[in-house]
């Protein structure tokens, strides 16, 4: 890859695509929303472009090791 595009494009190294950039994004803000507020748990999946809760448990427990439900009765 050349200088430019490293410089446009700094997350490449990271992400292998903008798929993986965005769930990323995604899984991290939900993280903070789990942790700091007391939205219900659906709320919070839809609040992060998440359209199925469900989908959303079980990609933040791939993620993070844990539900999002369990994350927040363990707090």
């Amino acid at each position: 890859r050349s200088t430019q595009a490293k410089t446009l494009f700094p997350y490449t190294t990271l992400f292998r695509s903008l798929r993986e950039l965005r769930e990323h994004c995604r899984l991290e803000r939900a993280l903070a929303l789990v942790q700091t507020s007391s939205l219900p748990i659906g709320q919070v999946a839809e609040a992060c472009g998440y359209a199925s809760a469900s989908r959303f448990s079980a990609r933040f427990r791939t993620r993070f090791g844990c539900t999002p439900r369990s994350l927040r009765a363990a707090r």
